[in-house]
């Protein structure tokens, strides 16, 4: 189970949360709508847009923890794109990660290989998450939309992760109404969803 950093602290926030519904939980602030990529499942992107000015994010930020929320999720678009993102999160990479006290990081991985539904591939990124392994002191999170991969891509992603020992959680795809998209699961999408609950490590968020 993952614990943060400064537990003690989360904790006590947590309690507070509790004894007052007022306060959120979760906050999901978005930094930028830009994004390198262009997944088929994905509409929360553009390729145009500027990141959100970073001196109203810090207001932001002082207002999203006045009203004592638990966890914040910075978010976009690709949120790495924004150039001033260290301002808000880090002080090169994963050593300022850690030096910033960051909690945890998550990243998506929905394939092996880039295909029609989505570039966030294992290809891509396989290197930069066995430094993550190696060098983070941070808890690490890997997203996987499930139906944007077969079976047998699908299964070997949930297995690269398990080795690396990272946290794992999958979300589904849909389409343009809303409606759950199988895509290249087809009608393995059920099971493969009850087996990586089964099998993949959680946090506690």
């Amino acid at each position: 189970v993952f614990l943060p950093r400064n537990a003690l602290r989360s904790a006590t926030r947590g309690a507070l949360m509790l004894a007052s519904p007022r306060r959120p939980l979760l906050v999901q602030l978005v930094v930028t709508r830009r994004c390198n990529l262009s997944c088929g499942y994905c509409s929360e992107y553009d390729e145009v847009s500027s990141p959100v000015d970073v001196e109203l994010l810090e207001r932001r930020i002082d207002h999203i923890a006045k009203l004592g929320t638990l966890v914040l999720t910075l978010t976009g678009g690709e949120p790495l794109l924004h150039p001033q993102l260290d301002r808000l999160v880090t002080k090169a990479w994963i050593e300022r990660l850690n030096a910033s006290n960051l909690s945890l990081l998550q990243m998506s991985v929905d394939n092996m290989e880039p295909n029609e539904f989505s570039q966030k591939s294992w290809s891509q990124i396989g290197r930069k998450l066995e430094l993550l392994k190696a060098h983070a002191r941070f808890g690490v999170n890997i997203n996987a939309v499930l139906g944007s991969s077969n079976l047998e891509q699908t299964r070997q992603v949930v297995q690269r992760v398990k080795e690396l020992g990272f946290f794992m959680t999958v979300g589904l795809m849909h389409d343009e109404r809303g409606q759950i998209e199988p895509g290249l699961l087809k009608d393995d999408l059920a099971t493969v969803y009850q087996e990586m609950q089964r099998t993949s490590n959680k946090t506690v968020f």
